[in-house]
């Protein structure tokens, strides 16, 4: 099917494309097509053509093997977390941060680990 102009790509509370966006690419000033600040609450940018408005729904996500948490074959939904996301790393999983990660909650379980690869990875929690 061909796309078309018409049609609803305004996100939803659950959309992954929430915060999802680089915010290197606005500026604190940009607005998405129906006039909404680009940086919701200050936070990161959206994909798309319209920002979030609202609080974000997420859902659990549980690592399946040690891995990068960057990487979407580390996690049991085929993506790397996303705020308002719950973590869970599994038992005797090490799971490393190679740039950066976000999560709303995190529970670390029996013998599992998360590793900065770098004095400048970080994890956001709370978000």
């Amino acid at each position: 099917m061909p796309p078309t102009l018409s049609g609803d790509n305004i996100l939803t509370n659950t959309s992954p494309a929430i915060d999802a966006g680089d915010n290197g690419t606005i500026s604190l000033t940009d607005r998405d097509l129906v006039g909404n600040l680009r940086r919701f609450n200050g936070r990161i940018v959206d994909m798309g053509a319209y920002e979030f408005q609202g609080t974000r729904v997420g859902t659990i996500v549980i690592s399946v093997m040690s891995g990068d948490w960057e990487s979407n074959s580390t996690w049991d939904i085929g993506r790397s977390p996303l705020a308002g996301d719950s973590v869970i790393i599994n038992n005797n999983h090490n799971v490393t941060i190679l740039n950066s990660g976000i999560t709303k909650n995190i529970e670390i379980r029996t013998n599992a680990k998360i590793i900065n690869r770098t004095a400048t990875s970080k994890l956001q929690i709370g978000i």
